[in-house]
C-alpha cells in the first residue's frame, strides 16, 4: 500500500509539471505577442509624431505664399473629387507640380498639397457650404463660387507594412488683405474720364444729383426723385488685379428713401471690349449739323451734358430753336411721361426711339420710308429694313448716321457720313473714347442694384463678377419719395 501511494504521488507531480510547463508557454508566447504588437504600434505612432509636423510645415508655408500674393494659390489647378493635382514646395518654397519626399528616422516620408475651390450661400459672401452652385438673384440668393476663398489641404503618406499610411491636414485660406478707397467730394469737373489712382473732386457723369450745395456731399437736385452718379475710373495699381469686396455710403438718410449702387470693373483702363459706349457726350466733339437750324449742341445743356445710358440717352440737346428732348423722364421741364412716353433707346450702340422739340415735333433716330420706330412693349425698336438709323461705334464712341423730322430734314451725327470732314469736322462722341463699362448688380446684370440697408452699412458685392480686375468705377443712385438723402462718403473695400 505504502509502495502504491508512493507511485501515485510521484505519477501526479508530473502531470503538474506539464501542466506547468505548457502554462508558462503560453503566457511567454502571450507577453512576446504583446511585446511585438507594442513595438509596432509605438513605431507607427513614432512614424506618425513625425509626418504631422511635415504637413503643418507645408500648410503654414502655403498660407505665406497665399498672404503674399493671392494669385500663386488661386491660379493653380484646382483638384475635384474625380482628379487631384498635386503642388509641393521647392527648397526655395517655389510651387512645383509634383510631391516632394522627405526622409525622417529612416521612413520616406511624401507630402504635397491641393487646392480646391469653395462654394458660399449669399451669392458667394456667407457661408462656406457643401452644395452645388445655383444662379444668383438680384436680392443676393443663391450658391456661388467665393474666389476669394481656397481650401487647401496639405498630405504625407508613407509605407507601413504592406498599406501606406497618411496624415492630412486642411485649411479654408482667405483673401483677407484689404484697402479702401472713401471717396468724400464730387465738386470738381464732370466728364473726367480717368484713371485715377486716389480719390478726388471729379467724376465721369451725373444726372438729377446736386453736387454743389452742399460742399463735398450729393443729394437729389429735385425732392422726391431720382438721379444717378458715375464715378472717374480708379486704378487700383494692382497688375494682377483685385477682388472686390463690398459698398458702403455715409451721411444722412431721409424717410423713402434709398442709396444703391452698380460696379463695373476691367482689366483696361478703357473698360472691358464689347458691349456700346456709355456715359456723357464729350464737351468737344458734341455738336450734329442740320441744314435749316445749324448746330445742336449734345454738351452744352444747363446742369450738364446728354447722356447714354446702358438703355437709352437722358436729356437734351440744344439749339437756336429749342431744346430737343431725348427722354421723357428727363427733360429741361422735368418728367413728362405721363403725356408722352418717348426717348431714344440703346441697344449695344443701335439707338431708335423718337426725341421732340416744341418748334418742329418728333425726330426719329431710326426708320424708313413707311415708319419710324415702334414700341414693342418694353421699349423702342427699328422698323423691318431700315433706310436710317443713328449709331455709335464701339471703337471710338463717335456717333454715326443719320435721324429725320419731318420740317427740317436730315440731321447728321458725323461730318463722315456727308462726307465734308476736311471743311467741318464736327461730330458727337461720348467721352472716354472705346469705352465699354458695364455696370451692374448681384446677378450680373444691369438691372440689378446692391441695395444698402442704411448709411454706415457695407453691402457685399459679388466677388465672382468682379475678381483679379485692375480697374473699377461706381454708380450710385439716390432715390426718394419725399425729401432727398445726403451722401458724404462713398467707401470701396477691396482686396489686393
Amino acid at each position: 500500500m505504502k509502495n502504491f501511494s508512493t507511485k501515485n504521488n510521484g505519477g501526479q507531480s508530473l502531470i503538474e509539471v506539464l501542466i506547468a510547463v505548457s502554462i508558462g508557454a503560453l503566457i511567454i508566447g502571450s507577453a512576446a505577442g504583446s511585446l511585438i504588437f507594442t513595438v509596432r504600434s509605438n513605431q507607427q505612432n513614432r512614424a506618425t509624431d513625425a509626418a504631422s509636423p511635415l504637413a503643418q510645415e507645408l500648410l503654414d508655408n502655403v498660407r505665406s505664399i497665399a498672404e503674399s500674393k493671392w494669385q500663386n494659390i488661386y491660379n493653380l489647378t484646382k483638384t475635384t473629387g474625380v482628379t487631384t493635382y498635386p503642388y509641393s514646395l521647392d527648397d526655395s518654397l517655389v510651387i512645383v507640380a509634383a510631391s516632394q519626399q522627405r526622409t525622417v528616422n529612416n521612413i520616406v516620408y511624401t507630402r504635397y498639397f491641393t487646392v480646391e475651390n469653395v462654394n458660399r450661400d449669399v451669392c458667394g459672401a456667407g457661408t462656406i457650404t457643401a452644395s452645388v452652385e445655383t444662379s444668383c438673384s438680384s436680392l443676393q440668393i443663391g450658391i456661388l463660387q467665393d474666389p476669394s476663398t481656397q481650401k487647401i489641404t496639405a498630405k504625407v503618406t508613407w509605407p507601413q507594412g504592406a498599406t501606406t499610411a497618411e496624415v492630412s491636414v486642411s485649411e479654408y485660406l482667405t483673401r483677407s488683405k484689404n484697402e479702401i478707397n472713401q471717396f468724400t467730394d464730387w465738386s470738381g469737373s464732370t466728364g473726367v474720364v480717368g484713371p485715377a489712382t486716389r480719390p478726388g473732386k471729379d467724376y465721369f457723369s451725373q444726372s438729377g444729383l446736386d453736387a454743389t450745395t452742399i460742399p463735398g456731399a450729393l443729394q437729389l437736385l429735385v425732392p422726391a426723385s431720382s438721379g444717378w452718379l458715375i464715378s472717374s475710373t480708379f486704378d487700383t495699381e494692382v497688375t494682377d488685379g483685385v477682388a472686390m469686396n463690398s459698398l458702403m455710403w455715409k451721411g444722412v438718410p431721409a424717410g423713402g428713401s434709398t442709396v444703391k449702387f452698380q460696379l463695373a470693373s476691367s482689366n483696361s483702363s478703357t473698360g472691358e471690349a464689347g458691349g456700346s459706349p456709355t456715359g456723357p457726350i464729350d464737351s468737344t466733339d458734341r455738336y450734329a449739323w442740320n441744314d435749316i437750324i445749324g448746330w445742336l449742341d449734345f454738351y452744352g445743356a444747363p446742369g450738364g451734358p446728354a447722356v447714354v445710358a446702358t438703355a437709352k440717352m437722358t436729356r437734351w440737346a440744344t439749339s437756336t430753336d429749342g431744346d430737343f428732348a431725348l427722354d421723357c423722364a428727363t427733360t429741361a421741364v422735368g418728367d413728362v411721361c405721363a403725356t408722352s412716353n418717348f426717348y431714344v433707346s440703346n441697344n449695344n450702340g443701335n439707338l431708335a426711339g423718337w426725341a421732340w422739340n416744341d418748334a418742329y415735333g418728333w425726330v426719329s433716330f431710326c426708320g424708313n420710308s413707311s415708319s419710324g420706330s415702334t414700341w414693342d412693349g418694353s421699349t423702342w425698336i427699328c422698323p423691318a429694313s431700315p433706310t436710317y438709323q443713328v449709331t455709335i461705334t464701339q471703337a471710338t464712341a463717335e456717333f454715326h448716321g443719320w435721324a429725320w423730322n419731318d420740317i427740317i430734314g436730315w440731321i447728321s451725327f458725323n461730318c463722315a457720313e456727308p462726307g465734308v470732314c476736311l471743311t467741318s469736322n464736327y461730330k458727337v462722341k461720348v467721352a472716354g473714347a472705346g469705352s465699354g463699362w458695364t455696370y451692374i448688380g448681384p446677378d450680373g446684370s444691369s438691372s440689378s442694384f446692391y441695395i444698402t440697408t442704411g448709411q454706415g452699412a457695407p453691402v457685399p458685392i459679388v466677388t465672382a463678377h468682379h475678381n483679379n480686375k485692375r480697374y473699377y468705377r461706381y454708380k450710385v443712385y439716390l432715390e426718394s419719395t419725399g425729401a432727398s438723402p445726403v451722401v458724404n462718403d462713398v467707401i470701396v473695400n477691396w482686396s489686393p
